[in-house]
Parts: C-alpha cells; structure tokens; sequence
C-alpha cells in the first residue's frame, strides 16, 4: 500500500486498550516503512494498555484527517486488527 502511495499522506496509529501515533501524517515514505518494521506486540505495554479499543483508534485517526484536511482530496482510514473491540468508544 505505501509503495503505490504516490505523494500521498500516510499516518500509522497503533492501538490496544490506548492509541498511539506511531507517525503523523506524512509523505516521507522511507521513515514509514522504518516505523512499520518496528511495530511488534513488544511495543506497547499491555499490563498498561491491554485490550482492543477500535473505535477509540479510529476517533485518533480521523481526528488527526480532519485538523489536516485538504479540500477536494479524499480521505481514508485503513484498520488492521487481530480481534473485535473489547474496550473503549463503541
């Protein structure tokens, strides 16, 4: 997805109980591909943040879309998950 990506913005947020802004969005694809390779279930505490909060995560993500919007752009939120929202916004 990023490599066809183009000159488009990408944001990574990664989220269990909590959600966090691995990059904001950005065009710089190179660091996006560094940061990707090191998401891991290591990298978030889950004694601190377990649980699966998806609506949480996608409040995140599309709150940061609209404080940068472009008019006359479309935008989209991909979500990747290992489960079904168990804590959190519904």
């Amino acid at each position: 997805f990023i490599k066809r990506a183009g000159a488009n913005r990408i944001g990574i947020y990664i989220f269990a109980q909590d959600t966090f802004t691995q990059t904001p969005l950005t065009t710089d694809h190179s660091i996006l591909f560094e940061l990707m390779d090191s998401i891991s279930f290591k990298v978030i505490d889950h004694s601190e943040s377990g649980g699966t909060a998806i609506g949480d995560a996608l409040l995140s993500s599309s709150d940061a879309l609209l404080k940068s919007r472009i008019p006359n752009r479309d935008q989209v939120i991909i979500l990747i998950t290992d489960g079904e929202s168990s804590y959190g916004i519904d």
